[in-house]
């Protein structure tokens, strides 16, 4: 019973010490990002990001500043210049600045950048996360239906651009019927009304020459009647006398 008792003693002490050496390792690594946590390794010695210094791992979040680029303290605010890396499982992760590590207020939505400020951070990643892939779903969605209606704009204005492309095509296809037409038209005009012009040409050609006929009758009337008037003795014959009595013939 006593070596029962012993060995029962001795098992509980080295469960206690991996606990606490699992523990020290957890708050050695806490605010460590997943791309970075091979640097950290507490088998061995820590070397500052910047390469500046190398330090005992047992330093890294002891909550005092050793690395000038604050790489030692990702897990407190000892760093002005540090940097505590959210996990936020669910949700997105993200960088907080350590000087806002322990103030008091929930940044992390998983609340591990409270572990020490006694205030209660209830872990609202699972609402968050689902939240959010609801916002880039529906996001998604309005980009997918926008992109469909640019596909159907595009295929209406192709259409559109179709139908009229056919229309004009068919309008200049009508506008050369219809030129071919009019020419066949104004030409049987012309053959038609060729007939007609050239007997209208006659006809006036008969007036005008009916025309000057008459006035030549009428000139030659008047010429008779001044010679009458001029043969007094009406001889024929029109004498010097006889111009010498109408004084409108005097020069004097």
């Amino acid at each position: 019973a006593l070596v029962v008792t012993r060995l029962r003693m001795l098992c509980l002490a080295l469960l206690v010490c991996l606990v606490g050496a699992v523990s020290a390792s957890d708050s050695a690594l806490r605010g460590v990002s997943l791309s970075q946590k091979t640097f950290y390794d507490p088998a061995k010695d820590f070397t500052c990001l910047d390469g500046s210094e190398t330090i005992p791992f047992s330093l890294v979040n002891d909550d005092y500043c050793d690395c000038a680029d604050g790489s030692d303290e990702p897990g407190t605010s000892a760093c002005p210049n540090g940097k505590f890396f959210c996990v936020n499982k669910g949700h997105q992760s993200m960088d907080l600045l350590s000087s806002r590590v322990n103030d008091g207020i929930c940044d992390c939505c998983d609340g591990s950048d409270e572990y020490e400020s006694g205030t209660r951070c209830p872990n609202t990643c699972g609402e968050l996360g689902k939240r959010t892939r609801e916002e880039r779903r529906l996001k998604l969605d309005r980009q997918e239906a926008g992109y469909k209606r640019k596909l159907e704009y595009m295929s209406d204005g192709e259409s559109k651009r179709a139908e009229e492309h056919d229309k004009l095509a068919k309008l200049k296809a009508d506008i050369g019927m219809l030129q071919t037409e009019l020419s066949m038209l104004e030409e049987a005009k012309a053959t038609a009304e060729e007939p007609e012009r050239l007997a209208k040409d006659e006809q006036d050609k008969k007036w005008e020459e009916e025309r000057q006929a008459q006035q030549a009758v009428e000139r030659e009337s008047q010429a008779k009647k001044g010679f009458e008037a001029l043969d007094t003795n009406e001889d024929n014959l029109v004498s010097i006398e006889e111009l010498q009595q109408r004084s409108e013939l005097d020069s004097d």
